[in-house]
């Protein structure tokens, strides 16, 4: 073992989810296990997690997702990084989250789910003041309309 190193005790993560849970009741929780959990292994964290009920997971890219899904990890999983259209069919594939961060990207994906004959879950995102990516907090009402009067988008969160 190195000069640096970590070590994950599986019994403090599953009492800190626990004590969340019981301190927000009804609110469902989405573990961010992104870049590998943060260095902590997101093959054993989100193990751990899933069996103390976490409701779904969080990824950067969809490779992140295939790898959980390759270690039988059963829970949703969102991706969160705005994905390219080529991407979509992988997202539908393995029934991931799509986060959606502007109109024509929900186009797009329309017309993927329509050719696959898959519906889509997405999460709006919204830009909240760091101009980086999402919609304009005006620009969502649109977007929103459109999605929910789709057959083939489910939307099932904002972000």
């Amino acid at each position: 073992m190195g000069p640096t190193h970590i070590i994950i005790n599986h019994n403090h993560l599953k009492h800190n989810l626990q004590v969340i849970k019981k301190a927000i009741k009804k609110v469902r929780i989405l573990a961010i296990v992104k870049a590998n959990a943060y260095g902590h292994g997101s093959i054993e964290v989100s193990r751990t997690l899933e069996q103390e009920g976490v409701d779904f997971f969080g990824v950067a890219y969809v490779d992140e997702g295939i790898a959980l899904r390759a270690a039988e990890i059963k829970s949703p999983v969102l991706v969160l990084l705005t994905q390219l259209p080529e991407t979509f069919k992988k997202h539908l594939d393995y029934d991931f989250g799509i986060t959606i961060s502007y109109f024509d990207q929900l186009k797009q994906l329309e017309h993927v789910c329509k050719k696959e004959k898959k519906k889509a879950n997405i999460h709006f995102k919204v830009d909240t003041g760091m101009n980086r990516t999402g919609f304009y907090y005006k620009a969502i009402y649109p977007a929103l309309d459109y999605a929910i009067s789709s057959k083939w988008i489910n939307v099932e969160g904002i972000y």
